[in-house]
């Protein structure tokens, strides 16, 4: 295990620990208890203040925890007592030292004796059972003349993880190493054994930066590391731990209690040790593994054989067993996710969280006037597009959907048409539809989900107009998006059924329209023509203007998937033409739908220059890639073709996001994998992408995307074989560009220097070359137009073929080399 020489992100502690070193000057004696899962920095915590206390004239005295228990107290520490404002410090404590000490201190001080502070670190075992007779973790209170303190040292924030992993490597880390090393869940010792593995396997490039995030394999040490905690339990907690890491990050203990043919009774001594150990710990929800990263361990652990079996049993007592993702980088978005706790129902900050606060109750009519009077407000215009679409649907619910539908309502200008009354049913069916909207815009498809069927569930009246109509087409859509087409479809079935003749003149061509998306979700490319025309056909004659942008835009996505680009210009144009306060009920922005045309053509420079100006934010939205399940990859490959890593990267990051805040909605899983597996020139992954996918165009892309890799691969391969017999594989250098080195996975043997001359490859001479005139990797790079990350990797592999360690070595080789014979 490797030491954190430094404490990040203990600010708020240290001025604890202060004042607690305040104490005893005033007279009082203070006792300080440190807690906290094994690996959170308590003895580094205790270092600290121990030498800030020397400093500021403390004796200070380091007692071990056996020393409490003797028969006889240490002279030492009696030796102590008599010494100016002792300090006495245990480190990995049992429960009861805290007062085994004061017990001891009582008996053995002097009545003139000065006061005395203890400050002691619980082991973790002891935090878990033990508060040392505190009523709460974190309360003070004053027994027998002795301040009692508690402090719990939580998991490190993002900006200390940042510093403590830029303090490690001597950089500004990257944001892919970031969130990779999100999977320690914020614990110092974890983190930096992670670090230190990745780096030990030249994971890391001198940028900061991941040089290959695939395999999803964790390094050697890490795996090793918790091999070592495993052989340290007794076999029923290993148990516990494998079959869990199958069940969930978050299982249930009567799941494990089936799986393991016992009782709860029986499984609790298992449960009790490893919630000691740190690995896991009770949640609200079922028994939870403490950090992503010993999840994945623990199932990496388990032998491929054994684990066939146990996923087999697991499938049995869950419904949906969850095993940890392939892909680190996934791995840690789902930590970060799980961390960024949600605002309470009702609660929030800002617009969103008033919003939520008046629609929860029901007050839509209050909530229509604060989102109108925000929108006179300057905002980014993606915040804008997304308010008005709340307001939109206020309007639709509340006004009555004609006037809206027909662009004769602007719902960002103009005095507020009269909403039906706070608390009435009309009023609660809007507050619903609008609540709906505002949580599927923030990323939450459950929430968004729950309540979109909240309105949609409510009795629609003989008196109900059309408008009424409105949240099951909302809903319907938000079921097809989570590819729940078959539910979507029977809900627009009852829809159809329960409106009255005269109301569906209005809605029926938005029930169509909500069927050609579902349509367009198989890969029904006809029957999707055929609804969005019979939609546009019936909008048309009644100036139905909304209807009609949403009927051009399917028309456009048809054309688009048909690859008929005369067609989708056609559509586009029309679309183009209505006013933009309509737009946001179209199922895709026309933003979006007019960069896939200029991909189409072949622009996708102008694409990329469009995403680096007016349409920056669209790789970051949430509702985006909803609505589009290939829309990540899509940026990841135009991002390829204009060698321009910034959409992609930003597109990778907010599906991965979403997938983890969204266990429960396959297509954003595959559409994660997918983008994942495209970044890094992944087959395997590309190959799950399209048997997974949810969406027909998103499973066709990943099949041309996984040809495309395996037709450059083999080109790649049948080039490099003819020269040296070695194995040639594509990695991802950045979205913009993937190149040609020598596999990882079958390493060159390491010959002597002179037979290993002859199997260096030219690039790799020329490596080696400038690498032993003293140039750096960067300055390496900058010669032979190769990125950093790739002459880092080359010059592994050089080291592997010469059988050498340094560039010392190296440097020696090559002048002994060009005595022979000249090198480039």
């Amino acid at each position: 295990m490797v030491s954190v020489t430094a404490l990040y992100g203990r600010e708020k502690e240290r001025r604890r620990l202060v004042r607690f070193l305040d104490g005893p000057a005033h007279g009082r004696p203070e006792l300080l208890v440190v807690g906290g899962q094994t690996g959170i920095g308590k003895s580094r915590l205790l270092l600290d203040t121990a030498g800030r206390a020397r400093s500021r004239g403390f004796a200070v005295h380091q007692l071990g925890d056996a020393d409490l228990y003797a028969p006889a107290p240490p002279r030492a520490l009696r030796a102590a007592l008599d010494t100016e404002r002792p300090l006495f410090v245990i480190d990995d404590a049992r429960a009861g030292a805290a007062e085994a000490l004061l017990s001891l201190v009582r008996e053995q001080r002097p009545a003139s004796a000065p006061p005395v502070s203890v400050l002691l670190a619980l082991s973790a075992g002891a935090a878990v059972t033990d508060r040392t007779g505190f009523p709460s973790w974190g309360d003070a209170r004053t027994e027998q003349g002795v301040t009692r303190t508690c402090l719990e040292l939580e998991p490190l924030g993002e900006a200390a993880v940042r510093e403590l992993v830029g303090g490690r490597l001597g950089v500004a880390p990257q944001p892919a190493l970031l969130d990779v090393m999100a999977c320690a869940n914020g614990n110092p010792r974890l983190i930096v054994e992670f670090l230190e593995g990745l780096r030990e396997e030249g994971r890391i490039g001198p940028d900061g930066d991941l040089v290959r995030l695939t395999p999803g394999r964790l390094p050697d040490r890490v795996r090793a590391a918790v091999a070592g905690l495993m052989r340290d339990m007794s076999p029923e907690s290993v148990q516990l731990l494998r079959v869990g890491t199958l069940l969930g990050r978050t299982f249930q203990l009567s799941q494990a209690v089936a799986m393991l043919n016992t009782t709860t009774a029986a499984l609790l001594p298992a449960l009790e040790e490893t919630l000691a150990t740190g690995v896991l710990r009770l949640a609200e929800d079922g028994v939870t593994f403490e950090h992503p990263l010993l999840w994945r361990a623990v199932y990496e652990a388990i032998p491929t054989g054994v684990r066939s079996a146990l996923l087999e049993e697991a499938r049995r007592a869950a419904a949906r067993p969850v095993l940890p993702p392939y892909d680190l980088v996934a791995l840690g978005r789902g930590a970060g996710a799980r961390r960024e706790r949600p605002a309470p129902a009702g609660g929030g900050a800002g617009l969103p969280g008033a919003l939520d606060t008046l629609l929860t109750s029901g007050y839509a009519g209050s909530a229509l006037v604060l989102a109108r009077n925000a929108l006179g407000r300057p905002m980014p215009e993606h915040e804008a597009a997304a308010l008005r679409r709340v307001l939109l649907d206020l309007l639709m619910v509340g006004v009555g959907g004609s006037e809206v539908l027909r662009g004769d309502t602007d719902p960002a200008a103009g005095p507020a048409p009269d909403l039906v009354e706070d608390g009435s049913q009309e009023a609660l069916r809007a507050a619903s539809t609008a609540l709906a909207r505002i949580r599927w815009t923030e990323g939450d498809a459950a929430g968004a989900l729950r309540s979109g069927a909240e309105a949609a569930e409510q009795p629609l009246t003989p008196d109900t107009t059309a408008a009424r109509a409105y949240p099951r087409i909302a809903h319907a859509r938000r079921l097809i998006a989570v590819g729940e087409v078959p539910a979507a479809r029977a809900l627009i079935g009852r829809l159809l059924r329960e409106t009255s003749p005269g109301d569906l003149a209005t809605f029926r061509p938005a029930a169509d329209l909500a069927l050609a998306e579902a349509h367009l979700r198989s890969g029904e490319l006809d029957d999707a023509d055929g609804a969005a025309r019979a939609a546009l056909a019936a909008a048309d004659p009644q100036g139905l203007h909304t209807l009609a942008a949403w009927a051009s835009a399917t028309l456009a996505r048809v054309a688009l998937r048909r690859a008929d680009a005369d067609a989708a210009e056609e559509h586009l144009e029309r679309l183009r033409g209505f006013a933009p306060h309509l737009t946001p009920l179209a199922a895709v922005p026309v933003a979006w739908l007019g960069l896939l045309r200029l991909a189409a053509g072949g622009e996708s420079p102008a694409a990329a220059q469009l995403l680096r100006g007016t349409h920056q934010a669209l790789p970051s939205l949430g509702t985006l890639h909803f609505a589009e399940p290939g829309a990540a990859a899509w940026f990841v490959r135009l991002s390829r073709a204009a060698g321009d890593p910034a959409p992609g990267q930003e597109a990778l990051r907010t599906v991965e996001r979403l997938a983890a805040a969204n266990p429960g909605v396959a297509g954003l899983q595959a559409a994660a994998l997918h983008a994942r597996a495209l970044f890094e020139c992944d087959p395997e992954g590309l190959r799950r992408a399209a048997a997974e996918h949810t969406d027909a165009w998103g499973a066709a892309t990943a099949a041309e995307d996984l040809r495309a890799l395996l037709d450059a691969r083999g080109q790649a391969d049948q080039r490099v074989e003819a020269s040296s017999g070695s194995r040639s594989w594509l990695i991802r250098e950045h979205p913009g560009r993937c190149v040609l080195v020598t596999s990882p996975e079958t390493p060159a043997p390491a010959p002597d220097a002179a037979a290993g001359w002859e199997g260096l490859g030219e690039t790799e001479r020329t490596i080696a070359s400038r690498v032993a005139d003293g140039l750096t990797n960067r300055q390496v790079s900058r010669e032979v137009q190769l990125s950093p990350h790739t002459v880092n990797y080359y010059l592994r592999r050089i080291y592997g073929k010469l059988g050498i360690r340094s560039r010392v070595e190296l440097t020696r080789l090559v002048l002994a080399e060009s005595e022979r014979q000249p090198l480039p």
